[in-house]
């Protein structure tokens, strides 16, 4: 196997995610699929490139990667708007991306690799284009393409051979990466210590004026009215797989004796498969999700019915119980069976259609009741509901959030599309309606109120009496048990997480902590140490203290450490690549001088251009430097490393002597051009 195969091939995910948030773009040959290979540039580019010089990126450009980014932080419930992408720095590090982009693109094309036409043909196969749906090659889709006259070969070669390139160099770059040993089995005891914490939150009181919430009434009055309800007659096509046969053959066999935690590695098909099961202490609280709540009528040894969950059927066993010295609650440690349940894909997809057929006929005809009858089917009728109702009459309460949230969308009298729930396919008709209905101020108050508060609490006003009560803390606090003594308009509560570790964090044991930030505040303290201040995920603030550490046992060490070792020591050595490009990155930024038009910059936002001081206008980078407008651009050279050549050369990649970069005239080959390759080989 070809040494630089097996370096791409291995660091794969690796390089694809770099080039993806690097070089979003680049590679699109065919507009999403096969087409006729014009080459034409489609972009629509401004008429002011934000950068231009030795590299162009345009006003186009730039707005598609600062929307993509805005995209990726509304996955994690973010949704700034361009004004503060601008003010918290996110537009500039994206120019800067657009700039690491550039700069890779042309150091690569300056090593000048001759990537072998094989392996890209190779390569190709690779494509989502070419895959049947299990992820395999598929010959016949391979020469459907092959076969055809209106491919330009010449561009597709081109650009793949350039992506090639590209990973190439992104390897050269990250080839430096190391991993100490000292620093994995560190980390192992980090993520396998497990800590019992007492905390209080900083939330100095709010008690806004009746102005205050009389403003906030007639703000939002429209969102304080009794919300509109419905009423629905519908029909079920139910979807829900039936109860796996092994689940009350496991019950018996574990009820028989037969060792719970082999049964859970030979049979279970959960994340705790490899671990017998065990799914550690769990509290009782609130939060416990329904299918889980049956563990607290087990006793020791005890062995549940199949209780149906979200990935299928669970069985549980309680190993051992205890009462919590914090909390004082009844805790237990369990074990689980996980047995996944579905329908098979093709019922799936036929009782899909035949929901369809119902829908379409029955928003055709307005009447329900006649298609169903067609169809065999019984038609329901629910109670009045409403977006907040909990629970929805003849409606499975695993399907009542899906069914309110989609038929709140719906008119009186139409007929809703299909509905999908867990336990069933809907279609529905709406026969009742009450409009929302307007509350008075009075009888709303106190959710007008908590809404003010919330409000006031996201000021800076308050931001400033946070942070005044957390530099008190820090100058006189002593231990946890003072704060609640400095500050008793706070009400403080010392509250208390138990068995808290990175290993096994879950949602809902605790405040919503980063636990890589929890654990960088108590670091190393000692048990009731005074440790944080400590802001989670929302932005409240915290001060916290360990009241027990416990490290991994001599057992986890000799058991889970060698397997746990080969996974982190990939996981370290993929972020040591990574910090090293980085590096790498951030060194020829600072040495390739890139000149920005301001103007352009702030027009592709949408803001008004600031006003400008001085003889040089510059916009603020990252780490406080300056980028220049108008700097001169200089070229950068990347000196090869030792050994590189002999890694190129292997698989049919070669390099020049000089890494001087190449004639763009000579290597640029017209999209109308014709072919001078010859089109890969059809598949047998």
């Amino acid at each position: 196997m070809f040494i630089v195969q097996d370096l791409m091939r291995k660091h794969r995910r690796l390089l694809l995610w770099i080039i993806l948030v690097l070089i979003v773009g680049p590679f699109v040959l065919w507009g999403g699929s096969f087409g006729a290979g014009s080459g034409d540039d489609a972009a629509n580019y401004g008429p002011e490139p934000i950068v231009s010089g030795e590299m162009t990126i345009t006003a186009d450009d730039f707005r598609q990667a600062l929307y993509a980014e805005r995209d990726r932080m509304a996955q994690f419930g973010r949704q700034p708007s361009v004004e503060q992408m601008m003010a918290d720095g996110t537009a500039l590090r994206v120019l800067e991306s657009l700039v690491s982009r550039d700069i890779i693109t042309k150091q690569a094309a300056a090593q000048g690799y001759d990537i072998d036409q094989e392996y890209l043909t190779e390569r190709m196969k690779e494509l989502p284009e070419f895959q049947d749906q299990n992820g395999n090659f598929d010959p016949r889709a391979w020469n459907d393409v092959v076969e055809r006259g209106d491919v330009n070969w010449n561009a597709i070669y081109e650009s793949l051979s350039s992506q090639v390139g590209r990973e190439l160099y992104l390897e050269r770059l990250m080839a430096s990466g190391r991993v100490l040993d000292s620093e994995l089995r560190e980390q192992f005891e980090r993520e396998n210590t497990t800590l019992d914490l007492r905390y209080v939150k900083i939330e100095p009181p709010i008690e806004p004026t009746d102005a205050e919430i009389q403003a906030t009434y007639d703000e939002n009055s429209d969102a304080f009215s009794l919300p509109a309800k419905r009423k629905a007659a519908f029909v079920a096509i139910p979807i829900a797989a039936p109860k796996p046969p092994l689940a009350d053959e496991l019950v018996e066999r574990a009820r028989a004796g037969e060792d719970f935690a082999e049964l859970a590695k030979e049979f279970s098909e959960g994340d705790t498969k490899e671990d017998g099961g065990d799914i550690g202490w769990i509290a009782e609280s609130l939060s416990l999700p329904e299918y889980q709540k049956v563990l607290f009528a087990l006793q020791p040894g005890d062995v549940s019915e199949p209780v149906k969950g979200p990935a299928g059927y669970y069985i549980y066993k309680v190993d051992e119980e205890r009462t919590s010295e914090l909390s004082g609650q009844r805790d237990v440690k369990a074990r689980e069976i996980v047995l996944r349940a579905s329908l098979d894909p093709e019922e799936m997809e036929a009782r899909r259609a035949k929901a369809e057929e119902i829908a379409t006929k029955a928003q055709e005809s307005k009447d329900l009741a006649a298609v169903a009858s067609e169809y065999g089917l019984e038609v329901k009728e629910t109670d009045m509901f409403s977006t907040d109702s909990l629970t929805i009459e003849n409606v499975p309460s695993d399907d009542a959030r899906f069914f309110r949230a989609t038929l709140s969308a719906v008119d009186e009298g139409a007929v809703s599309n299909v509905v999908s729930g867990r336990e069933n396919l809907y279609v529905a008709k709406i026969i009742g309606y009450e409009p929302p209905q307007p509350q008075p101020l009075e009888a709303v108050r106190e959710k007008v109120r908590e809404r003010t508060i919330a409000e006031m609490r996201r000021s800076p006003e308050y931001a400033a009496r946070v942070q005044e009560a957390v530099d008190k803390i820090e100058e006189q606090a002593n231990s946890l048990d003072d704060i609640p003594a400095m500050f008793p308009e706070m009400n403080a509560t010392i509250e208390t997480a138990e068995d808290y570790s990175l290993k096994d964090f879950s949602f809902g044991s605790a405040p919503p902590w980063m636990p890589r930030d929890l654990y960088a505040a108590v670091g190393e303290k000692e048990v009731g140490a005074l440790a944080g201040p400590l802001t989670d995920m929302v932005g409240d603030t915290y001060f916290l203290e360990v009241a027990g550490r416990t490290p991994p046992s001599e057992e986890m060490w000799e058991e889970e450490w060698p397997e746990a070792e080969k996974s982190m020591r990939r996981m370290a050595y993929d972020m040591a690549r990574q910090g090293r490009l980085d590096d790498r990155l951030r060194a020829l930024r600072e040495t390739t001088p890139y000149p920005v038009n301001q103007a352009a910059f702030m027009e592709a936002l949408g803001l008004n251009e600031p006003e400008l001081t001085g003889d040089t206008d510059e916009m603020p980078a990252e780490d406080g430097e300056a980028i220049t407008i108008d700097a001169p651009t200089v070229q950068v050279t990347v000196p090869d490393q030792e050994g590189a050549a002999n890694i190129t050369t292997e698989v049919g990649v070669t390099s020049p002597d000089s890494a001087a970069p190449a004639d763009s005239e000579s290597q640029e080959t017209p999209a109308d051009a014709a072919p001078t390759e010859t089109p890969p080989a059809p598949s047998e």
